[in-house]
């Protein structure tokens, strides 16, 4: 582990991304500990404690730079040297009271965008979603969580991705500016370790410092769809949801049935691709994923070819028909180093959640 803003240049496996934490009120420590906990798979984290290690990230070349922090006192030199860091390219992310931070720098509030007020009561509330097109956001759903509400002052103009309703308004809970040529992110929830830790804040603090490294997530993930049968016409609606989910759509359909590959292109479009064969199907379909709305006891064969094909797979439940079926399917996708999952279409419920 990188302990040092001098020890960047030892190791460049993963971007570089500088954690700044401490001040007062919250549990600094382990809120640290958790935001690593998020990054760790894409990142390559620093910690520091040293406000002046934050005027070194320019020449360190850090991908971005995060401050959970309350409190404390930087001097201009050391904000402009942060500043010029986002703007020739670079990320900030603010989370919670980072907006209580720095707060005699005028050059940081304006940097970061805005500056905390006041704030409410420890309670449970809504974070409601309000451009599901921003990355950040995309394909998250509104959620409930139990935190501390900041209200702000506005220091700079920004575009707010999510808010929460509170005396009347609707306060930003997340938003970005652009600066330059980088990007500043703020994040207001983050009061403490419950909600640091929180399953959906989690993905909102490693999605908000990907954006922020220039991460665009333009691609699109192409869905092949094995089984249109007619039968609840799962073909259809699963192929529906995903051409309305932001960065996904149906380029292929496969089924033994003619007919209901005909009745594919009706339904979705003449620039699906169609085949009456899974082995053409994974051969030459263009599609990056397999969703598989076969019969039960085709599952385990459809998946072991899909993963052999270099293909990521999601089928309809039941996962399989045997515990050694299971292993083959997991065995397979393994080695090829795909994505195996499997729809329960209650996993993903707001109250199962709570009981994981």
């Amino acid at each position: 582990m990188i302990t040092t803003v001098e020890d960047y240049s030892m190791a460049r496996t993963k971007p570089g991304v500088l954690v700044f934490s401490g001040g007062g009120y919250h549990d600094f420590e382990r809120g640290a500990e958790l935001i690593g906990q998020a990054l760790a798979d894409r990142f390559r984290i620093t910690h520091t404690t040293k406000v002046g290690d934050l005027a070194k990230v320019s020449g360190a070349k850090f991908a971005a730079v995060v401050i959970y922090a309350q409190g404390g006192t930087m001097t201009d030199a050391q904000a402009k040297s942060l500043e010029k860091f986002v703007s020739d390219g670079g990320g900030l992310v603010g989370i919670h009271c980072v907006a209580d931070c720095f707060t005699a720098s005028n050059r940081f509030k304006k940097l970061l965008g805005s500056e905390f007020a006041t704030h409410g009561p420890i309670t449970d509330f809504q974070v409601t979603v309000t451009d599901p097109t921003h990355p950040v956001v995309a394909r998250t759903e509104d959620f409930q969580i139990t935190d501390e509400l900041y209200t702000l002052k506005d220091h700079s103009d920004y575009h707010v991705f999510a808010t929460a309703h509170w005396q009347g308004v609707d306060r930003p809970m997340g938003y970005e500016r652009r600066v330059g040529k980088g990007r500043v992110i703020y994040l207001a929830n983050g009061h403490d370790p419950g909600v640091l830790g929180n399953r959906y804040f989690q993905r909102l603090i490693q999605r908000a410092t990907r954006v922020a490294c220039g991460e665009t997530f333009d691609a699109i993930v192409r869905a092949g769809i094995i089984g249109y049968g007619g039968a609840f016409n799962m073909g259809l609606h699963h192929s529906q949801l995903i051409n309305d989910t932001l960065g996904m759509c149906v380029t292929a359909v496969c089924d033994v049935d003619p007919a209901r590959t005909d009745q594919a292109k009706v339904e979705l479009g003449d620039t699906i691709t169609t085949f009456n064969n899974m082995n053409r199907f994974l051969r030459d379909g263009e599609f990056d994923m397999v969703i598989s709305i076969l019969p039960h006891h085709l599952h385990a064969k459809a998946a072991v070819a899909a993963a052999k094909a270099g293909k990521h797979l999601i089928t309809e439940k039941p996962f399989c028909i045997t515990l050694k079926e299971a292993d083959q399917m997991i065995a397979a996708s393994a080695e090829a180093g795909k994505m195996l999952s499997v729809f329960h279409n209650r996993r993903w419920d707001a109250d199962f959640h709570l009981m994981l």
